[in-house]
C-alpha cells in the first residue's frame, strides 16, 4: 500500500505542476495583451502630441508601434483562449488525482490499523497464553 500511495502522491505532484503550467501560460499571454494594449493607447497618445506639435515622423513611429501591438493582440486573443480552454481540465485531472491519492492514503491508514489491531490481538493472545500456562503450573503445584 505505501508503494501504491507513493505512486499516487507522484502523480498528483505531476498534475499539480501541469495545472500550475497551464495557469502560468494563461498568466504570460494574459500579460502579453496587457503590454500591447497599454501599447496601442500610448501609442495613441503619441501620435495625438506628434499631430499637435507637427511632428510626422513620431507620429508615423507611434502608428506603426500602435499596429505591431494590434497585430500582436490578434495573433494573442485566440492564444489565450485556447490555453484558458486548457486550464480546466488540467484543474479537473489534478483533483481527480488528488482525491484518488487522498483514497489511497485512507486505505493505507486503515490497513495499517488494521496490521496494528492483529498484531495486539497477536500478542494478546500470546501474554493469555503465558498467563494460563502460568497459572496452569502454579494450579499443578
Amino acid at each position: 500500500m505505501r508503494g501504491l500511495e507513493r505512486i499516487r502522491k507522484m502523480q498528483e505532484d505531476m498534475q499539480r505542476r501541469e495545472l500550475q503550467a497551464a495557469m502560468s501560460a494563461v498568466a504570460e499571454v494574459s500579460s502579453a495583451l496587457k503590454q500591447d494594449s497599454e501599447a496601442v493607447q500610448n501609442a495613441g497618445l503619441v501620435r495625438r502630441a506628434a499631430l499637435e506639435r507637427g511632428d510626422r515622423k513620431e507620429w508615423l513611429l507611434a502608428e506603426a508601434q500602435s499596429e505591431v501591438a494590434r497585430a500582436n493582440m490578434e495573433k494573442l486573443t485566440p492564444l489565450l483562449a485556447r490555453r484558458e480552454a486548457a486550464v480546466p481540465a488540467a484543474m479537473a485531472r489534478f483533483l481527480s488525482c488528488r482525491l484518488e491519492h487522498e483514497q489511497t492514503k485512507v486505505l493505507a491508514e486503515a490497513a495499517q490499523r488494521e496490521v496494528a489491531m492483529d498484531q495486539a490481538r497477536r500478542d494478546q493472545a500470546a501474554a493469555d497464553e503465558w498467563v494460563l500456562s502460568r497459572w496452569s503450573i502454579v494450579k499443578g503445584r
